[in-house]
């Protein structure tokens, strides 16, 4: 939990400007929704499996960066996607791969691996 900044808001305005309420729970984030907002009791556990939940995308690309969050999570099963980024059809395959992965969120972690990235060639021989 210590990698995400936080904030305690108590003004109203805050609350009206970012659509939240007095003892709310959101998480902001730069990709798939944008924002997520906690629902049900607001304790310390469930407040640490909401951020874990949702902090990551609905579809991860696989990197040195990533691999922790991804084999270290609390997601044990994952689909692994093998592709080429080259490929011109990479995008609407990894777009077909989001929409299954919304019916699967905190179930299933849905990763890509670029096929092009010499690193990566460890991970295809398992």
């Amino acid at each position: 939990m210590d990698d995400f900044p936080f904030a305690i808001a108590s003004d109203k305005a805050v609350f009206s400007e970012l659509d939240s309420k007095d003892g709310g729970v959101v998480l902001f984030k730069k990709f798939d929704e944008l924002r997520n907002d906690l629902e049900g009791d607001v304790t310390p556990d469930a407040i640490k499996k909401f951020v874990s939940a949702n902090s990551l995308p609905l579809v991860v690309e696989f990197s040195h960066e990533t691999a922790q969050k991804i084999f270290g999570g609390e997601i044990k099963a994952h689909n692994l996607l093998f592709l080429s980024k080259k490929n011109a059809e990479s995008e609407k395959m990894i777009e077909s791969f989001k929409k299954v992965a919304k019916e699967f969120r905190n179930k299933v972690l849905f990763v890509t691996i670029d096929t092009d990235i010499e690193d990566h060639e460890r991970i295809m021989e398992f």
